[in-house]
């Protein structure tokens, strides 16, 4: 059974309700492509660095406005084991084991260093787990505090247009495959979550 972690939506409406022009979640990008033609790339890994930036922008209805974003991975769920990537096209006969969904490292960062994942790589080890970017209770930062104040997990009202420090986040992404792997075509999907919780 497929049971990739979900977006929960709060029944409390402290924050503006997405889609009510109030709380954005943008995206830069849509797909990322890592191709392994090369010894070099397989032994070395790719890296896609601002491979997506996350752009946040969120607005009080009543206070206290808290909010969440996670980022988990979601693999076709069906047959695919929790651990694997989803085969979309084999190459060659059955053999090597599939590439597991712990090779995928993450670096989610703003200019504020405010990200719970950090400064560095972190996995996700299956898809029934998430990388905490932004988690509730996070330390408050007063609005018009200006960019880094406090350089603080930042959970309150905000938006990347006027903060762009703290409510726009870098993601870079990287794999390193090594030679024991099956060769073919694998996808994973990288959720971003922002959720609103108080």
């Amino acid at each position: 059974m497929f049971a990739q972690p979900a977006c929960v939506v709060s029944p409390t409406s402290f924050c503006n309700p997405v889609g009510g022009g109030s709380v954005y979640l943008m995206s830069t990008s849509s797909n990322v492509d890592l191709t392994f033609d090369s010894f070099g790339k397989f032994v070395g890994g790719i890296t896609q660095s601002g491979g997506t930036v996350l752009k946040l922008a969120i607005t009080e209805a009543a206070a206290p406005c808290r909010w969440q974003l996670h980022a988990n991975v979601d693999n076709g769920g069906g047959l695919t084991p929790v651990t694997e990537w989803e085969l979309i096209t084999p190459y060659g006969a059955a053999g090597p084991p599939h590439p597991t969904v712990d090779l995928l490292d993450m670096r989610i960062r703003n200019q504020c260093n405010t990200s719970l994942s950090g400064t560095s790589f972190v996995d996700i080890p299956n898809i029934n787990q998430t990388i905490d970017i932004v988690e509730n209770p996070g330390a408050d930062v007063l609005p018009g505090a200006g960019t880094c104040a406090l350089n603080q997990n930042v959970n309150t009202e905000g938006t990347y247009l006027t903060d762009y420090g703290q409510y726009a986040f870098t993601v870079d992404y990287r794999v390193l495959p090594t030679l024991t792997l099956r060769p073919g075509i694998y996808q994973l999907t990288v959720r971003y979550c922002l959720t609103e919780d108080n």
